[in-house]
This record gives C-alpha cells, structure tokens and sequence, in this order.
C-alpha cells in the first residue's frame, strides 16, 4: 500500500513513478529533467511511543545480500496515518532505522524533500 501511496504523492508533484518489483527497488522516478532513479518505500501505520519518549514514526531498513541499505537513489517513508512522505538520498542515512518526531512529518515537510530531490 505504501508503495502505492509513494507513487500517487510523486504524480502529484509532476514526477513520473511505476510500480516495479526488483531487488531493491519499489519505484522508478523519472524526474523532470529526464533522470531516471531508484526507489525503496517504507511504511509505517502510524507513530510509536518509545519508553517514556514522545511519539514517533520509526522505519526499519534491511537490505539483501548483508548490505546495510538497498542498492537504489533514494527512500520514501511513508505513514500511512497521515498519507505522506518524506524523500532522502540513500548516502544521507546511516544504520538501519530511520525515526521522525510526530511533528516533523507534515505536508510542508514533504514538499521540501521532493523539492531538494528535484535539485
């Protein structure tokens, strides 16, 4: 569902997305200036409370082969509670989970990390 949702919200913002099911990634982007790049998508339900820590959203990479990350361009977290997304090139992130405060995923938020994917 996730993947789907990634996909209908890059539309929105005018960039080309299919559906695939390879290795590692879900999507295929093409981005306005003809580039074509990878996507692996994760999703969450909704936020989570971590001991006595505020609530928030946690997504857990795994890739094949005992690679840390998936062989692809970017990721898209998706919660599904919220119906968005934030992007982020793979070189940005290190270990193998990814946790955003609850007020950080917003609509706002979303259109700056497409927008600094789009360069």
């Amino acid at each position: 569902m996730g993947e789907f949702l990634a996909a209908f919200l890059f539309e929105q913002h005018d960039i080309e997305a299919v559906h695939v099911d390879r290795d590692d990634a879900d999507l295929w982007i093409r981005l306005p200036d003809g580039r074509l790049a990878t996507v692996q998508v994760k999703a969450t339900a909704g936020p989570m409370a971590e001991d006595d820590r505020r609530p928030r959203y946690h997504w857990t990479m795994s890739a094949r082969r005992g690679r840390e990350h998936a062989d692809v361009d970017f990721y898209a977290f998706v919660a599904l509670d919220k119906q968005l997304m934030v992007v982020l090139p793979r070189h940005e992130l290190q270990g193998i989970h990814y946790r955003l405060p609850v007020d950080n995923l917003s609509l706002k938020a979303q259109t700056e990390s497409i927008e600094e994917l789009l360069g």
